[in-house]
């Protein structure tokens, strides 16, 4: 669905809607299995279900939220499953050694976001191409988190992070409104700020936005990190509802 807005001398700006069924594609997709399973399943089309199906789905839209950034401006990102590995390992053994959870949540975080500078700064700096950099991303990371833990899982996570994940806001579980408030966010950042329209001009065209004073290497730094941290934020969602941290999750992300 595109917006236009058309002006006439005399006349107020009038908004016209175009519907664009290829854009629209996969929601039209959504919505016809979301009216099958309502037919099949009596308890399909439930909030109690509805609700788990989101909550389910938090970690994936997450990975998917950093990845459109990616693809937006005109990268992949492969190591997002072993970048979400590292921070994962890494945030649960500091919590087991008595961390402060804010604190460990914070370094979690981080770690994600210095995966990210790290594949972004060899793209955009080194002129490496984004496969090939983040494919030995996803080997790098993903061996970094098994040589740390000798291949074993971290056990003994909190009792108050894994409470704090699986807590509930106004009824709604507490990771679909992580989910809600990153994509407000990352659409507030593609639509109403600078950064949206560089990102859309490198994705776009790179050599003209470079001409047009577009901070291009800047730009694609930034767009990496965000990946990194987003893959890092499902890595906490998902170790505070399995109890435990392995180096091996994320496979096939």
């Amino acid at each position: 669905m595109t917006t236009q807005t058309s002006t006439a001398p005399g006349t107020r700006p009038a908004l016209r809607l175009k519907f664009n069924v290829r854009d629209a594609g996969t929601l039209i997709g959504l919505l016809i299995i979301v009216v099958t399973f309502s037919f099949l399943s009596p308890v399909f089309f439930t909030l109690p279900n509805l609700l788990n199906i989101l909550q389910q789905s938090s970690i994936n839209a997450l990975i998917a939220l950093g990845m459109t950034l990616v693809i937006i401006s005109g990268g992949i990102d492969l190591s997002v499953g072993p970048t979400a590995a590292l921070s994962a390992v890494l945030g649960a053994t500091l919590m087991t050694l008595g961390v402060p959870v804010p604190l460990a949540i914070l370094a979690t975080l981080g770690v994600g976001a210095m995966c990210g500078l790290f594949s972004g700064s060899l793209i955009a700096y080194a002129g490496l191409q984004p496969f090939i950099v983040t494919l030995g991303g996803l080997s790098l990371f993903r061996a970094i988190a098994l040589i740390y833990t000798g291949g074993n899982p971290v056990f003994g996570i909190p009792l108050a992070f894994r409470s704090l994940i699986n807590s509930t806001v106004l009824g709604i579980p507490t990771p679909i409104v992580i989910v809600a408030v990153i994509a407000l966010l990352l659409w507030t950042v593609m639509n109403k700020t600078p950064l949206g329209e560089y990102i859309l001009a490198i994705g776009g065209n790179e050599e003209a936005a470079r001409v047009a004073g577009v901070p291009v290497k800047r730009t694609k730094v930034t767009v990496y990190i965000f990946s990194g941290l987003l893959a890092s934020l499902a890595s906490l969602i998902l170790i505070g509802r399995l109890g435990a941290a392995e180096p091996t999750i994320g496979n096939l992300w």
